[in-house]
C-alpha cells in the first residue's frame, strides 16, 4: 500500500477536498507547527520539496547515510508530510524510476506549516539539553551555553518511538506535564512488541497512543486486520490503551534514495501509524480545533470500530479493547463530527449537560480531559490526583440513565446509545478536582451537541447591619438565581454555615422547584456571640435528573463592642501665643462617629472644648503666659466610647518688657499686650427626646457669656416648621427644652442649630447637626 492509499484509507481525503491540508490548506485558519521528536530526516527527499524544516542551532539539515541514522525518521515524516512528487528528480548519481513518481503519494498533513526535526542537536548536542523544549520555544541553559528556543514552537508532537513505559512513571509524567502546561498535542506508538497483553509502551495519561492495522485493500474496511505486532493494553497499572489504531503497513520515503535510486521503501509498524495520526490532528488543529483535549475527542469518538474477536466481523467492537483502543481512524467521520464539539469544566458542585437527538444505536459521545502534572522539569514536577469525571447518556424526557461510562483509573469516557431517543449527556465529577477550581474537558458526539446551561444557583448575600454590637442581631437575606433558561432544577434548599463568633437564631432554608430563570429569597437572622471581623458561608443546592447541583457564596460582618482609641497630638513644649494646633484622629471597625475634645488650663479641670464633633483636628486660642493640656475620646458609630487619650503640655511664656533705654531717656510707654479674640466652640453633644419635647444640652468657651439660641427645623407631610429658643450659658454649658407641637411630632428626620451672637473676648459662631428619630431618642444622622 502507498502512501495516497493509506491517507485514502484513514480519510485524509475528505480533509484535503475541502481545503485543510494542515496549516497551508485555503480553508485553514491556523498555521500548525509538527516535531518529530529524537527521528532524524532526510530533509532533500524530494516527496518534501516545499516542507520548511526547522532543526536546532548548529544542526546540519543533512543525514549521515552512511550511518544510516535518519532511515527511521524519513520513514515517519513520510507518513505525515510527503507532498507527492511530480516529476522525475535529479541528483547526483541518482537514476530516476518513473513508477516512483506519484504526485498523490502524500502524507496525512501535507500542508503543514513547519516540521521540527530534533534528530541533531547541533552544536548543543549533549544529554543537558531536551530536543521538546527546544521545539516549544523554551531557552535551555547547559555546559555548552544557552540554547535559544524555536521561535515557532510546535502545537503537535510525534513521537515514533513510542512513551517507553507500559505504567504511570516518571516519563509518562513528563509528557502528561507538556500537555498540562503548554497545550501540547502528543502522539505516540504503542510499540511492536504485541500480540501480548499489556505490551504497549505508551502508557501517558494525556497522550493519544496508537496501534497498528493493516488496510488490504482501500474503500473496503471488511478485510483490515490489526498487525499482529501492534503492541496491546492495558497499561500496566490497568488504563485503557491505546487510544486508537492507525495504517502501520504502507510504502513511505527512504532516507537513502539517492543511492538505491528508489523513493519509497515498504514499512510495518506502529512507528507507522502514529505519525498518521499525527498529521490528523495536524489537520485538525489547522481547521481550528486547537485544544488538545477536543483533538483527541474528536479523533477517539469518530473512529471505525474494529473487530469484536479476531474471527468477527469488523465494525462488531463495541467499546474499547486492549487491540483496536476505541477503533480505527476515520477522518471522514471526524470531519462530519468536528462542529459536534464542545469544551467547558466541571466540578462537584456543578455537572454539565448537553442536549442530542441520536439517530441508531450505537451512536457515541466521547469525553476526554488530562491528568495534570505540573513543575518546570522531569525533576521538578507533581502528578496531580486525576479528576473523576464520568459520562452518562439520560433520557430526555425521564432523566433514566440509558448508557454511562464511570472508570474511576482513565481520563476517556464514551458512551453508546441503545437506540434512537432525545437524550441528555451529562458530563459529572464524582471526585475533588485538585489544583483547580474546575475540571477542563472535551465532549465529541456522533450527533450535534447543544450545551445547556446548568441551574446552578448564582447567590447575592446582603447584610442588613454589616456592624453590629457583640450580642446583637442582624439579618442576612440570600436572593438565589437560576440562570439557566433551559434547565429546572429540584427543590431549591439554602443554607447559612455561620463561622466563629456567630449563630443562627432563625431562618428556614426550605425552597420550592428552581424553575428555569426563576429566582427565591431566603432571611436568616445571625447572632454575634464575639467581637471581630466575623464570617459566614452560604450554600444552595438543587438538582437536575437526582444529581445535585450546588452554588456557594461567603458574607461577612464586622462585631464591635469596644470604643475607638483616639490618639491626640499637639507641639509640645513652648510656642508664641495664638493658635494651639490640635489633632485627635481615631479608627474603628465600625467607623468613628465624633469625637469629645477637652481642655485644661495651667493644669486646672479640664472642660468642654469641642463636643460630639467629626473633626480630628482644630486649632486653640492659646494665650501668654498660660500652660496647657488637652484629651480627646471617641465614639463609634455602634455607640461605643473609647477611652481618654491626654496630650503633652504646651506652654505659652508670658510676656517681657522691651530693653530700657537708660537714664537719659525717661520712663517710655509700657507694651499692652494685644486683645485675643476666642473662637465660641459651639457643640451639641447630648439629645434626648419624649413625644412631645427635646432636651438639647450643648457647650462653648467658658469665656462666652450671654445667650445661645437654639433652633431645631423639621419637614413633616410636605411644610417646614422651625421651634426656635434662646437660654443664657453659664461657664461654658447651657440647655435648652423645645417643646414640640402635635403636628411634628411624627417626624423622622431634623436639622438642630445653635447660634452665638458674639461678645467682646468670643467671636460668633454656630453649629447645625442634623438628627434622626429613633424610638424614644434621638441620634445624629
Amino acid at each position: 500500500m502507498g502512501l495516497s492509499s493509506a491517507a485514502d484509507a484513514v480519510g485524509a481525503f475528505t480533509w484535503w477536498n475541502a481545503g485543510f491540508t494542515g496549516g497551508g490548506g485555503a480553508s485553514d485558519v491556523n498555521p500548525t507547527d509538527l516535531l518529530i521528536d529524537s527521528d532524524k530526516i532526510t530533509q532533500d527527499h524530494p516527496a518534501f520539496a516545499g516542507v520548511s524544516f526547522v532543526t536546532p542551532p548548529g544542526a546540519a539539515p543533512g543525514c549521515d547515510i552512511a550511518s544510516l541514522n535518519c532511515l527511521h525518521g524519513t520513514w515517519v515524516a513520510g507518513m505525515a508530510l510527503s507532498k507527492g512528487v511530480a516529476a522525475c528528480p535529479t541528483a547526483a548519481g541518482y537514476a530516476c524510476n518513473p513508477a516512483d513518481v506519484d504526485p498523490n503519494h502524500q502524507g496525512t498533513a501535507p500542508g503543514v506549516d513547519k516540521v521540527l526535526d530534533d534528530g541533531d542537536m547541533g552544536s548543543y548536542q549533549n544529554s543537558a539539553y531536551s530536543g521538546i523544549t527546544w521545539a516549544l520555544g523554551i531557552p535551555q541553559a547547559g555546559p555548552s551555553g544557552t540554547m535559544p528556543g524555536a521561535s515557532d514552537p510546535a502545537e503537535v508532537l510525534n513521537g515514533s518511538y513510542g512513551a517507553t513505559s507500559a505504567g504511570d512513571d516518571v516519563g509518562a509524567q513528563s509528557i502528561d506535564r507538556l500537555t498540562a502546561t503548554y497545550g501540547l498535542m502528543q502522539v505516540y506508538a504503542t510499540g511492536n512488541g504485541g500480540p501480548g497483553v499489556s505490551t504497549i509502551d505508551c502508557s501517558a495519561y494525556d497522550a493519544i497512543c496508537v496501534g497498528a492495522y493493516d488496510a488490504q485493500n482501500v474503500g473496503d474496511a471488511s478485510d483490515d486486520l490489526l498487525d499482529g505486532y501492534s503492541s496491546r493494553g492495558p497499561t500496566t497499572d490497568g488504563r485503557k490503551k491505546p487510544d486508537i489504531v492507525a495504517v502501520g503497513d504502507a510504502s513511505t520515503t527512504r532516507a537513502d534514495w539517492k543511492t538505491t535510486n528508489s523513493l519509497w521503501r515498504f514499512q510495518q509498524g506502529t512507528s507507522l501509524a502514529s505519525p498518521q495520526v499525527a498529521g490528523a490532528a495536524v489537520l485538525l488543529e489547522g481547521s481550528g480545533i486547537t485544544d488538545p483535549t477536543a483533538v483527541k475527542a474528536l479523533l477517539i469518538d469518530s473512529a471505525s470500530p474494529g473487530r469484536a474477536a479476531s474471527t468477527s466481523a469488523m465494525g462488531t467492537q463495541t467499546g474499547w479493547q486492549p487491540d483496536w483502543g476505541w477503533g480505527e481512524l476515520n477522518l471522514t467521520q471526524a470531519y462530519a463530527e468536528r462542529s459536534h464539539l464542545a469544551t467547558a469544566s466541571a466540578n462537584e458542585d456543578v455537572p454539565r449537560f448537553y442536549a442530542a437527538t441520536s439517530q441508531a444505536a450505537g451512536d457515541r459521545a466521547t469525553l476526554v480531559w488530562n491528568r495534570r502534572v505540573t513543575g518546570t522539569s522531569p525533576g521538578a514536577q507533581a502528578a496531580h490526583p486525576l479528576t473523576n469525571l464520568n459520562l452518562l447518556e439520560r433520557d430526555g424526557a425521564t432523566c433514566a440513565t440509558r448508557s454511562s461510562s464511570e472508570s474511576t483509573v482513565d481520563n476517556v469516557e464514551q458512551v453508546r446509545s441503545p437506540g434512537a431517543a432525545s437524550v441528555l449527556y451529562e458530563v459529572r465529577a464524582d471526585s475533588a478536582v485538585d489544583g483547580m477550581n474546575s475540571e477542563p474537558f472535551a465532549i465529541a458526539s456522533t450527533r450535534q451537541i447543544t450545551p445547556l446551561t446548568s441551574p446552578q444557583p448564582e447567590l447575592d448575600v446582603h447584610v442588613g447591619d454589616p456592624a453590629i454590637k457583640s450580642g446583637a442581631t442582624t439579618t442576612v437575606t440570600v436572593t438565589a438565581v437560576n440562570p439557566s433558561a433551559d434547565l429546572g432544577g429540584g427543590q431549591l434548599n439554602v443554607a447559612l454555615q455561620p463561622g466563629s463568633g456567630l449563630e443562627v437564631i432563625s431562618g428556614n432554608g426550605s425552597g420550592s422547584a428552581f424553575a428555569a430563570g426563576s429566582q427565591q429569597t431566603f432571611q436568616f437572622v445571625v447572632r454575634a456571640t464575639g467581637d471581630g471581623p466575623r464570617t459566614f458561608d452560604v450554600t444552595a443546592s438543587t438538582s437536575v435528573c437526582g444529581d445535585a447541583i450546588v452554588g456557594r457564596a461567603a458574607g461577612a460582618l464586622t462585631v464591635d463592642g469596644t470604643g475607638p482609641q483616639a490618639s491626640i497630638t499637639v507641639p509640645a513644649g513652648t510656642q508664641p501665643a495664638g493658635p494651639i494646633g490640635v489633632s485627635w484622629p481615631a479608627t474603628d471597625p465600625s467607623g468613628v462617629a465624633a469625637y469629645d475634645v477637652d481642655a485644661s488650663v495651667d493644669n486646672g479641670a479640664f472642660t468642654a472644648w469641642l463636643a460630639g464633633t467629626e473633626q480630628t483636628s482644630g486649632a486653640y486660642s492659646g494665650e501668654a503666659g498660660h500652660s496647657y493640656r488637652f484629651r480627646a475620646r471617641a465614639t463609634d458609630k455602634l455607640g461605643n466610647l473609647g477611652a481618654w487619650a491626654d496630650s503633652a503640655t504646651v506652654t505659652i511664656p508670658a510676656l517681657t518688657p522691651g530693653p530700657s533705654l537708660g537714664p537719659s531717656a525717661g520712663p517710655g510707654p509700657v507694651p499692652q499686650p494685644g486683645k485675643v479674640s476666642l473662637s465660641a466652640r459651639l457643640s451639641l453633644p447630648i439629645l434626648s427626646r419624649t413625644l412631645a419635647s427635646m432636651k438639647v444640652t450643648g457647650t462653648t468657651t467658658s469665656k462666652a457669656t450671654g445667650k445661645i439660641k437654639v433652633t431645631f427645623q423639621v419637614r413633616v407631610r410636605g411644610k417646614t416648621t422651625t421651634i426656635a429658643k434662646a437660654v443664657n450659658v453659664m461657664a461654658g454649658r447651657f440647655t435648652v427644652t423645645l417643646k414640640l407641637p402635635g403636628k411634628v411630632r411624627i417626624w423622622r428626620t431634623g436639622t438642630l442649630k445653635a447660634a452665638y451672637a458674639g461678645s467682646a473676648a468670643v467671636t460668633a459662631g454656630s453649629t447645625t447637626r442634623r438628627v434622626r428619630r429613633s424610638g424614644a431618642r434621638v441620634r445624629s444622622a
